[in-house]
């Protein structure tokens, strides 16, 4: 399989805080095909896996827009333009989302959000996490969210029916939280 030729130029649409991006490309048999790609180039988001000291996993529950309905998700959020430390931005988004900071933290990997999202979600797995003297600090947009505590079994089976936003990360943490189950 041969990659796809992108010309130029891209148009860029911002939609709200969203913005599309209409690529073009020069398909291997010649002919042009234009596609509406979601977010910026080089657009990134992180997501935390994190566990407290009793391997609970910290959930932010919240009413999701998109598919109309309360989700289980994982703190994370968007990387700005201007961050480059995306453990830095997952430690923010703990924080802000939890309240919580971790031990430690591991990079797990990367996958890619969809299809037509440019950029990557990067995922990282927080150990021993314990509360901050600040607490939630949540944006404007997370009304009404609440921070749950789940047994590392119920995240398994939420990710399993769909109940929740982001399970790529469930599976790349998944040997290690297997581990703490049986402990």
């Amino acid at each position: 399989m041969k990659a796809w030729k992108r010309i130029e130029p891209t148009k860029v649409t911002k939609v709200g805080y969203r913005q599309i991006v209409t690529k073009t490309f020069e398909m291997p048999a010649g002919h042009i095909e234009t596609f509406d790609i979601k977010e910026r180039d080089g657009w990134a988001a992180v997501d935390v896996i994190a566990l407290t000291p009793e391997n609970k996993v910290l959930i932010f529950e919240q009413y999701r827009p998109g598919p109309e309905c309360i989700m289980k998700e994982l703190p994370g959020g968007i990387v700005e333009a201007h961050e480059t430390d995306l453990q830095q931005v997952a430690l923010r988004e703990l924080a802000e989302e939890t309240g919580h900071h971790p031990g430690s933290m591991t990079y797990l990997g990367k996958l890619s959000y969809d299809a037509y999202t440019n950029g990557w979600r990067h995922y990282f797995l927080a150990l021993d996490c314990v509360p901050t003297e600040a607490g939630q600090q949540l944006e404007a947009n997370e009304i009404g969210g609440e921070l749950l505590r789940l047994s590392i079994p119920e995240v398994i089976e939420n990710a399993r029916k769909g109940l929740m936003t982001d399970c790529g990360g469930i599976l790349l943490a998944y040997d290690e939280l297997m581990k703490r189950v049986s402990k």
